[in-house]
């Protein structure tokens, strides 16, 4: 179990840092294409959460659960700040590390949908929809040791 954890946690780094990696460049010059290699960095990231998802879930670990909703939570704030600055053009130098960190990944989704806003909101939504699940889990779980 705690190697399975430690293997969920490790994909889920993977995940980030490979996201960023592939992405930044073409992200933080948002004039550049988006690329193919932008588009299976982003695929890559959904199927590996969907994995890591999937695998904490069927095996009821929890403890991880609560780890990556704080993460989605995160990414969700994130996403909502990005959209409020993209609609208002608002002066956040300070969002700039949260927005690499949490939205960089999903860049590859610019090559189907051109407005960053519309990315930022489909991002909100997903961040959402899993953080929703990941509550409704631990709520399950909770009353299941009533």
């Amino acid at each position: 179990m705690l190697l399975c954890t430690l293997v969920l946690i490790f994909f889920s780094i993977i995940a980030i840092i490979g996201g960023i990696i592939f992405n930044f460049h073409e992200f933080i010059n948002d004039y550049r294409p988006v690329n193919l290699k932008n588009v299976i960095a982003t695929f890559l990231y959904i199927i590996i959460w969907i994995f890591i998802l999937i695998i904490s879930l069927k095996n009821h670990f929890f403890r991880i659960i609560k780890l990556f909703s704080a993460f989605w939570f995160a990414s969700f704030i994130t996403a909502n700040i990005s959209v409020f600055i993209n609609m208002s053009e608002a002066n956040a130098g300070w969002a700039i590390p949260l927005v690499i960190l949490f939205l960089s990944q999903w860049y590859g989704l610019k090559y189907f949908i051109g407005s960053s806003v519309n990315i930022c909101v489909i991002i909100a939504f997903l961040s959402l929809l899993i953080l929703t699940i990941d509550v409704i889990s631990i709520q399950q779980n909770r009353y299941k040791k009533v």
